[in-house]
């Protein structure tokens, strides 16, 4: 989609291996180059934020940053914190519905898009996401129920989807 709209932008590859306690992500101080940052966990379960990832992207926020999180295993894999309810404006979460669909509700920052099926290339392990109240919810999943919110923090916004945004048709 940024190459399409021709966006520039970097890409920060995370290793799947590492021998100290956290992945090789990138800084503070390099995150403040970027006014939005996008982050994704792709198929990843394990570590999608380190509780480090979680205080600098909440210090990003906090500055006036723009952030768009995307991962259907962060809330299953981490649980929730302080930076989910604090910074991502959720409320609760559930594992038990999983979607196969995305949909924009009137007034929401995809107001009247209609994604259809969502392309799953691993499992969907998906969760469904209660907002806190001050946490627009910006997609909706089977069921009925949000699968992505939008949130201030400090000075910035957030968008965060609990599934991979990878998994949106390439159609769009």
């Amino acid at each position: 989609a940024l190459n399409a709209n021709h966006i520039s932008y970097d890409v920060w590859r995370v290793p799947t291996w590492w021998s100290t306690t956290d992945p090789a992500a990138p800084s503070l101080e390099r995150l403040r180059w970027y006014p939005e940052t996008v982050w994704f966990t792709s198929y990843d379960w394990y570590q999608t934020l380190t509780d480090a990832n979680e205080q600098m992207l909440a210090q990003y926020l906090s500055e006036g940053g723009r952030l768009l999180l995307s991962s259907q295993g962060y809330l299953d894999e981490h649980g929730l914190t302080d930076f989910g309810r604090q910074v991502l404006g959720i409320l609760d979460f559930t594992d038990t519905f999983s979607t196969s669909l995305a949909v924009g509700p009137y007034g929401s920052l995809f107001d009247g898009l209609n994604f259809g099926s969502l392309n799953f290339s691993y499992p969907n392990f998906t969760v469904a996401i209660a907002p806190q109240p001050d946490a627009p919810v910006a997609l909706i999943g089977s069921y009925g129920w949000p699968i992505a919110l939008t949130h201030r923090s400090g000075l910035g916004k957030s968008v965060y989807m609990a599934f991979g945004f990878e998994d949106l048709p390439s159609s769009l």
